[in-house]
């Protein structure tokens, strides 16, 4: 004979701060039954529009497990009540639906996420200009944001002053360790840096310790030059130039280290040689005297400004200032004089 649905036992899972799953047994009795899970923070609201309703279809004959997930909308520390309704032609003919007695469970309280120990690293890309951070990070079942710092100077670091990075977030999913990075740019050749990474949620924050990387540096220009050389009216010669490369390894051509002289009459300088003519540094990590470079088309009687200028992949180092003062112009004294003359194609009309 035709019977009304049972429901032969109801239970919360999966339980985090923010989410449960509801679970029940029913038996269909061989007919097509509908069933409904609803849940709400206080007792009375069951059966109300204040509770919040899941609703799933079933056949057949035995028990079958049923479930319906809330969703990470739960409010963590919170008790819970729930119940299910279950109801087939039967239960509509007798005009009872069956219903399950009212069960409860308490969210878990929120919990800051946690950091893998020794998985926060400071990767910094060729050239020395960028560094990618990276993290480890357990979200402890609810949505975390990862913030990186770092600053030149420890004290600002641990002020919170530094500069920040985001590392995006994750989703809460459950307990597992998740590679995170953030990637920063600008940054300054030969230059030692502190950082740690920050995981929030909403159980509070946790702070990795400090740690360290270093950018590689730029040239170095050893600053043993001399007065400029064999100046004249118009050139003038810099010798005894000595480059630091601060770079073993070999770059695409155009990339390796090279110097230049800037110049001109003011410290601004405002000119350099041609490109072309940039000498090249060589390779290692002491000095290097390189080729002298002359200076041509200065104007007489005037004092000029040069620097070294050389740079590496890492970046780029300017000397200190230095100044020459070319020679005056000799005076003219001798008149022009006229050399010999011939006209040539010459023809009716013309002549050269």
């Amino acid at each position: 004979p035709a019977a009304p649905p049972k429901i032969d036992g109801e239970s919360a899972s999966s339980l985090t701060p923010i989410s449960a799953t509801l679970e029940a047994q029913i038996n269909a009795n061989n007919e097509t039954t509908t069933y409904t899970f609803e849940y709400a923070d206080e007792e009375a609201k069951l059966g109300t529009a204040a509770a919040t309703v899941f609703k799933g279809e079933i056949a057949g004959y035995g028990d079958q497990g049923v479930s319906a997930a809330t969703e990470n909308v739960l409010t963590p520390n919170t008790s819970y009540f729930y119940r299910v309704t279950a109801e087939n032609e039967q239960a509509k003919t007798e005009g009872k639906p069956a219903q399950g007695t009212i069960q409860s469970f308490k969210t878990p309280p929120a919990v800051a996420p946690k950091i893998e120990p020794g998985s926060e690293h400071a990767v910094v890309g060729v050239g020395g200009h960028n560094v990618t951070f990276e993290v480890k990070v357990d979200p402890e079942n609810l949505e975390a944001t990862i913030v990186f710092e770092y600053a030149t100077n420890e004290s600002v670091l641990l002020e919170g002053n530094g500069s920040k990075v985001s590392g995006g977030s994750i989703p809460p999913v459950g307990f597992y360790w998740e590679g995170i990075s953030g990637f920063a740019v600008g940054l300054q050749p030969g230059t030692n840096y502190y950082f740690r990474v920050a995981a929030t949620n909403i159980g509070g924050t946790a702070d990795g310790p400090v740690a360290t990387f270093s950018t590689p540096p730029a040239p170095l220009v050893e600053e043993t030059l001399p007065e400029a050389t064999e100046i004249t009216a118009h050139t003038a010669v810099i010798t005894d130039i000595t480059i630091n490369p601060q770079f073993e390894e070999p770059v695409e051509p155009g990339e390796e280290p090279s110097y230049y002289i800037a110049y001109g009459e003011t410290a601004s300088y405002g000119q350099a040689l041609p490109a072309p003519t940039h000498g090249k540094a060589g390779y290692g990590m002491t000095g290097n005297q390189v080729p002298s470079v002359e200076l041509y088309a200065l104007k007489p009687g005037t004092t000029y400004h040069y620097a070294i200028v050389a740079h590496n992949p890492n970046g780029t180092q300017t000397s200190s200032d230095h100044q020459f003062t070319t020679t005056a112009a000799a005076p003219l004294t001798t008149p022009p004089a006229i050399g010999t003359a011939s006209a040539q194609f010459v023809n009716e009309t013309s002549v050269v």
